[in-house]
């Protein structure tokens, strides 16, 4: 059987185009996209033709998007080359993600037509922006993935205010993500929602200090410990805007910005108190080290109530101090808890 190797050339196609891209952008062929937030996009990805409408005139942006129509979608755009041959449709595109080093077959463990969801789609869009991370020996794991799309603007946070890793996507989505991957292989620079960034970052480290305060934690959490009878585990810690009140108060801060005159450390704490069966003073336990001449103040429960339901039962403490204690802190080496008289620094001295 004879294989043809096709090699995908967009810039073939573009030499050949009737319609230069402005006149294309100018207006929408599809009668379901005009007014839609990714138009635009969607225009501009058919006239690049690494996607196309349906043959009623309608393009579907809201349609999910399955694993090979992605995978078909990032090829083409991207622009490997493809072995053409017999089989599925989607084959010599599977191939070519696999082949180039933008997809392992590990990414997937359900079936190729099913819905992609978006960590599905970090994985492929990571490396398809990053070739370092298209090298066989080169593993990341997925939280650092997502801080990492998020980081470079390949990803937003959904309109709820979450990253919605096991949602699906849809197929204006699909294009507008593609075009983010052409757009940072170019050498631009995209647009980066702090939060989501804040977001990837909690659940790959347990806390957002990075993001929001330039240093990285001294430990990633949770992290555990034991005291004796009493099990004590630090979740994570979430530096919040502590002028909000609670019904509105977000992890996203603007660091710096003028308006913002205290933050908050909030400290998710977990006791398991099964062994002890009985309620613990926090604070004999537990407590955070300050300097004697800039004091701050700590929010939170005294006791930590044993649940005869429950082995565990989950506290909030709260550390509350400006942005100038805070810079003072950092400078200094940082602020830091204790835990059964053993000190752990929250950052890492720059010192």
């Amino acid at each position: 059987m004879k294989t043809i190797i096709l090699w995908v050339t967009i810039a073939a196609s573009l030499a050949g185009a009737s319609m230069s891209l402005s006149q294309a952008l100018a207006k929408s062929d599809f009668d379901d996209t005009h007014n839609h937030w990714a138009e635009a996009s969607i225009t501009k990805a058919v006239y690049h033709g690494y996607v196309e409408g349906y043959p009623n005139g309608n393009f579907q942006p809201e349609a999910a998007v399955s694993r090979a129509e992605f995978i078909k979608m990032l090829v083409a755009a991207i622009n490997p080359p493809i072995v053409l041959g017999t089989g599925e449709w989607y084959q010599p595109y599977l191939k070519a993600s696999v082949n180039s080093g933008v997809h392992q077959y590990a990414d997937f463990t359900q079936d190729i037509n099913g819905e992609i969801s978006r960590m599905e789609i970090i994985r492929l869009i990571v490396r398809a922006a990053n070739s370092e991370l298209q090298k066989s020996e080169i593993t990341v794991d997925d939280k650092a993935l997502v801080y990492s799309a998020a980081k470079k603007g390949l990803i937003q946070g959904l309109a709820e205010g979450h990253l919605g890793l096991n949602e699906s996507t849809s197929r204006a989505q699909a294009v507008s993500v593609v075009e983010r991957v052409l757009r940072l292989k170019d050498g631009g620079v995209l647009p980066v929602d702090k939060t989501a960034v804040e977001l990837a970052e909690l659940s790959m480290t347990g806390t957002n200090f990075m993001t929001v305060l330039g240093h990285p934690a001294f430990k990633e959490f949770p992290v555990e410990y034991w005291l004796g009878d009493v099990g004590l585990t630090v979740n994570q810690i979430t530096v919040v805007d502590a002028d909000e009140d609670d019904s509105k108060r977000s992890i996203s801060t603007a660091w710096g910005d003028e308006k913002a005159e205290r933050y908050m450390l909030l400290f998710q704490l977990s006791w398991d108190l099964c062994k002890s069966q009985q309620d613990i003073r926090i604070s004999d336990y537990f407590q955070i080290t300050e300097s004697q001449s800039n004091p701050i103040q700590t929010i939170g429960p005294e006791i930590a109530a044993y649940q005869e339901s429950s082995a565990t039962t989950t506290t909030e403490l709260g550390v509350s101090l400006t942005k100038k204690q805070l810079d003072e802190y950092i400078a200094n080496g940082g602020l830091s808890y204790t835990v059964a008289g053993s000190n752990i620094p929250l950052f890492y001295s720059q010192r």
